[in-house]
């Protein structure tokens, strides 16, 4: 793990090469797990989902999560600067050990271990790219060629300035979900959201992706 602020001459070995390999197949794996896991994202969104989770500031959580800044060989300038925790350096470094680990071991082990790394990261998707639950429900049903989600209101209890109400969404007749919130429209989204999870789209699938 040899940072190029050591190279003495030319001839020095740092991990750049190495760096450039593990980038494609890390943008290659994340790539190819999101195509799979959610075959009703457009290309646009796949896109913006990989940038996400390729970008510095997510290698170098991820870094960090390993220790690797510790495994860094480097300069003392760079070190005194605070290369160590640097995102750039970071994700440079993980970049770097994807590379190794794809020329020792092929895809499959690259594989395995940025799904591993990855793990919490794309948890998070839910978080970040699946925040409106009707959006996405509804882009579901069109991929299976269903007619779109009808939301019922099914009841409001409370006094009129601290209501509660009660929504049901239903997929061809069937209620997949029910919802309660202090607007109709929260309680949509819960209710959207129960019912992506009974249709097993937020069920977390990443321990048997290898």
């Amino acid at each position: 793990m040899t940072h190029p602020s050591l190279k003495q001459s030319a001839t020095d070995a740092s991990y750049e090469r190495l760096e450039f390999l593990g980038d494609a197949v890390l943008g290659l794996v994340i790539a190819e797990y999101l195509f799979k896991r959610y075959p009703y994202f457009d290309s646009g969104r796949l896109s913006r989902a990989k940038s996400h989770f390729v970008s510095e500031e997510s290698l170098a959580q991820v870094a960090r999560e390993l220790q690797l800044g510790s495994l860094i060989l480097m300069g003392k300038g760079e070190e005194k600067g605070g290369g160590r925790e640097k995102p750039s350096v970071l994700s440079d470094a993980f970049e770097a050990v994807v590379g190794a680990i794809y020329l020792i071991g092929g895809l499959g082990k690259a594989r395995k271990f940025i799904m591993k790394a990855f793990k919490p990261l794309l948890k998070s998707m839910t978080g970040i790219f699946l925040k409106d639950y009707k959006s996405l429900l509804q882009e579901y049903v069109q991929s299976q060629n269903k007619p779109l989600p009808q939301y019922v209101l099914v009841k409001a209890n409370g006094l009129p300035h601290d209501r509660v109400f009660t929504v049901q969404v239903k997929i061809e007749g069937e209620v997949y979900g029910e919802g309660m919130g202090k607007t109709k429209k929260e309680a949509g989204m819960i209710a959207a959201k129960k019912a992506l999870e009974k249709l097993g789209i937020l069920n977390d699938t990443n321990e048997n992706y290898e």
